[in-house]
């Protein structure tokens, strides 16, 4: 680890919020090959701005084991916090394959429509056999009839390759 990476790792523990996220954005910017520890860590900081810079960070340099880490984040977010959840399932998405993603979908239905696209998106863009599985999965929860139409057209999108 060089000296930059070191202080980067450095500024993790430093009591200023803004610190932590420019670590971690500069963590992510840089693509350091370190030990994912203090990044998975900073998921649990209090500050939900940290939280949501390390899952920006482990979406650029995260690996399989972060999965768990991320998936934990999820389960310990409100539905309320928007940002933190998109940030969360863009770095689920990055890391996992369609599996991952399907581990969020219990509760989709009570989902912001503004992540629900998302997610909509992300799977059209797994291709023919993960995403379009899960995108029929979908269908069958009580949706509002935007949502539906969404999933529909994402279906047409992924038929049509």
């Amino acid at each position: 680890m060089n000296n930059n990476t070191r202080s980067l790792f450095e500024l993790l523990s430093d009591p200023s919020e803004s610190n932590r996220v420019a670590a971690l954005i500069a963590l992510a910017d840089i693509k350091a090959r370190v030990s994912l520890t203090p990044i998975h860590a900073a998921l649990n900081d209090p500050d939900k701005n940290v939280k949501a810079a390390a899952a920006f960070a482990l979406s650029k340099i995260g690996n399989r084991k972060s999965l768990e880490y991320l998936l934990s984040a999820w389960k310990a977010t409100s539905f309320q916090d928007i940002h933190l959840r998109r940030q969360l399932m863009v770095a689920i998405g990055e890391i996992g394959e369609g599996a991952a993603l399907v581990k969020l979908l219990d509760s989709f239905a009570e989902w912001d429509y503004t992540l629900q696209e998302l997610m909509i998106g992300f799977l059209s863009e797994k291709g023919e056999q993960n995403g379009s599985i899960i995108l029929r999965q979908l269908l069958k929860q009580k949706l509002e009839p935007q949502i539906i139409a969404i999933i529909n057209k994402a279906l047409q999108k992924i038929g049509s390759r």
